[in-house]
């Protein structure tokens, strides 16, 4: 799977549930500091609504005496080709060592990361014309850098030197202090070192110490450079989208009850958990990064009573991850590379009873936190969620877990979950469809079985495959849960499945469609009280039951290599008074378990055709009970006897025109002697006419 680069598109907003309002967020490099709705030209593309920007070619202020501007993207400006023409038409100068941005007098300065206000003074306070005016600097000391917001008309008291500031708190407001001018705007500087501005001309502003936050982007040298080093870029949102970096404060509660809708590419921090009541809908744009924090991220969740609308984009995905995950969103808990996410670092996405979700090109992952009672990125309990394109990943047991409603799932990967792709137990309709299961149920608590889903159909579950593919998990199948159908299913799809002790239910019918491979790990019964259909119709397509451990059919299903091989015994079919079972295009292989046949018939019907019997414990099929009729199919060698009948009637075990792997018909000593030995018939089974030929 593919995930986002450090350098990402985003805002950030971050949602303080224990307050009733939003906060900035703590993460890697650099949130704006104003917002870009004050921006004078609107904040709609790159250069929008910034004055001036750093120049690489001498950034040295007033010692400056070159007549060249060259802009991070290698764009030179000169005098004779108009240095205005570097921004919206608004002057930019020669040796400029910062950003302006063009804002009014008296807008909102924000901290652009945590750290540790070292002035928030004047530059020079005999002269209030001198320099940068009123200032803040703030020392970023997880980052190693320096940020000063000068020409400021105030600063605040969150501001005093010597206080601890976060992302995005209020700082300052703009205004036209220093030299600006007269021109009402901010002037931003980043430095590489923990610096202190003095009222000394030039090199009381530290200009050696300057690095230009947009790093260096042209295709030439960086002829300032020292400047990549050791930033580059520093913003959240690549560029030439830089100016979308910000976070909205909004109010907010425990339950958001009026509909809201969360920005293109800003991230929202959910502490101690949010829940979108009945009456709301939450929508999500594109590039959003929702993360999980709080006093215990852990516990921390989102609830669905309601409505939830995720609008993510093929190129531009919407997150929803941990707090400790900086390759999306940067670092959020700003503690540097002190944390890394990992499985369960928040509980999940709950879907209550009655909400409607659609999620389309999302990301989900590191959710599932094993002390919640539920273990997955998004727990559906009723509802309905159709997903699309999204990635389920890194969760503490599975990428979904379903108890009722109905789910939808599209074009959408499973990966690296502890346990299981998904987990089914309850009641409703979940559909995957043309989705992909790797490396799962390989680590941690539960490993080495499971990887792909988990169905269980106790309660009724209405469960449809089609189209999906399984790798590197511990298992590369569906596995069946040891429980009873009580409706009627059909199984399909490319993935294996792998039930446990299974009972189809008296009235109930399993329908296999064509192509589908089910295998059993040791010691599996598989009990017919109700109707079996694996009714293929062509030798192309057809149905498989053999061992778990059977790579040449279904693949590596186990995925351990060739480190195991089938065994004879491994499971078996039992069928039982009153039930019907179907098998045409069909191999049995491997089974014997307990009553030593692949087929053990205690009671009910079975009509089989066009089918392959083999590699048993002891028979093919052994007849206790019931009727058999079996033709056009083929025995190959077993221990004891291809077909064993018990009763003592021959009406009860018809198999004739069938394929003994010899012309001379199968062994019996009263009735065949010359017959294959290997593919031996007891007595009372109706075999003759046989087939000379194996059957086309």
């Amino acid at each position: 799977m593919t995930f986002r680069a450090k350098t990402i598109r985003c805002a950030i907003v971050v949602l303080a549930l224990f307050a009733p309002r939003l906060m900035f967020a703590d993460y890697g490099y650099f949130t704006m500091p104003v917002d870009p709705a004050t921006l004078s030209y609107g904040g709609t593309n790159h250069n929008a609504g910034i004055n001036s920007w750093v120049d690489h070619t001498s950034p040295l202020g007033q010692s400056d005496t070159s007549t060249v501007m060259t802009r991070y993207d290698g764009m030179v400006f000169t005098a004779s080709t108009s240095l205005a023409s570097c921004t919206n038409g608004v002057q930019c100068y020669s040796g400029h060592e910062g950003i302006d941005y063009a804002v009014a007098s008296g807008t909102a300065v924000f901290a652009v990361a945590s750290g540790t206000v070292r002035q928030s003074e004047w530059q020079s306070p005999s002269d209030h014309s001198f320099g940068f005016g009123i200032f803040v600097s703030i020392w970023h000391g997880q980052y190693g850098a320096s940020t000063l917001y000068a020409h400021l008309s105030a600063t605040t008291t969150n501001a005093l030197a010597g206080n601890n500031v976060s992302r995005a708190q209020l700082v300052g407001y703009s205004g036209a202090t220093g030299d600006a001018n007269g021109a009402n705007h901010l002037h931003f500087q980043v430095y590489n070192a923990d610096v202190t501005i003095t009222s000394s001309t030039n090199g009381g502003s530290q200009f050696s110490d300057s690095v230009d936050p947009y790093g260096w982007f042209g295709t030439s040298t960086d002829p300032w450079k020292t400047n990549d080093a050791p930033f580059g870029y520093m913003w959240a949102d690549p560029l030439p989208h830089a100016t979308s970096s910000f976070v909205h404060y909004e109010t907010s509660s425990f339950t958001m009850t009026a509909s809201s809708t969360w920005n293109a590419d800003q991230i929202y921090i959910i502490q101690d958990g949010l829940t979108v009541s009945s009456t709301a809908t939450l929508t999500i744009k594109q590039g959003a990064v929702v993360k999980f924090g709080g006093s215990d991220p852990t516990s921390t969740s989102l609830t669905v009573d309601g409505k939830l609308d995720v609008q993510g984009t093929s190129t531009d995905p919407v997150y929803f991850t941990s707090i400790e995950d900086d390759s999306v969103g940067g670092d959020m808990n700003d503690d540097a590379t002190a944390t890394i996410p990992g499985q369960g670092n928040w509980q999940y996405i709950k879907l209550d009873n009655h909400s409607t979700s659609t999620i389309r090109n999302a990301v989900i992952r590191y959710g599932g936190n094993l002390n919640s009672g539920v273990n997955a990125d998004v727990y559906a309990d009723g509802g309905y969620l159709s997903a699309t394109s999204t990635t389920f990943a890194s969760s503490s047991a599975y990428g979904i877990q379903m108890a009722s409603g109905t789910v939808k799932i599209t074009s959408s990967t499973f990966v690296g979950n502890r346990q299981e792709g998904f987990w089914a137990d309850g009641t409703g309709n979940l559909t995957v469809t043309s989705s992909t299961f790797s490396d799962s149920g390989k680590s941690g608590v539960g490993v080495g079985f499971g990887g792909t889903g988990f169905i269980a159909y106790d309660n009724g579950l209405n469960f449809t495959s089609t189209g999906n593919t399984s790798t590197r998990n511990a298992w590369n199948a569906y596995e069946v849960g040891n429980n009873n159908i009580n409706s009627n299913v059909t199984w399909q799809d490319t993935v294996p499945y792998v039930p446990g002790t299974l009972t189809i239910s008296s009235g109930k019918t399993l329908t296999i469609n064509p192509g589908v491979v089910v295998k059993f790990d040791y010691s599996t019964i598989f009990n017919i009280n109700g109707q079996l259909s694996a009714a293929a119709t062509t030798s192309t397509k057809q149905i498989y039951f053999t061992s778990l451990k059977d790579d040449s059919i279904g693949g590596d299903t186990n995925d351990d290599g060739a480190s195991t091989t089938p065994a004879t015994g491994s499971w078996s079919i039992l069928t039982a008074a009153g039930s019907s079972s179907t098998f045409n295009y069909s191999t049995l292989a491997y089974g014997g378990y307990i009553w030593l046949a692949d087929l053990y018939m205690n009671g009910g019907t079975v009509h089989s055709k066009h089918t392959t019997i083999a590699s048993s414990d002891w028979d093919g099929i052994k007849l206790a009970s019931g009727t058999l009729t079996i033709v056009s199919s083929t025995f190959l060698p077993e221990p004891n006897f291809a077909v064993e009948n018990t009763l003592t009637s021959t009406s009860s075990a018809s198999a004739q025109q069938n394929w003994w792997g010899s012309a001379s018909g199968p062994y019996n000593p009263n009735s065949n002697a010359l017959g294959n030995t290997s593919t031996a018939v007891s007595d009372y089974v109706s075999y003759t006419p046989y087939l000379t030929s194996a059957p086309q």
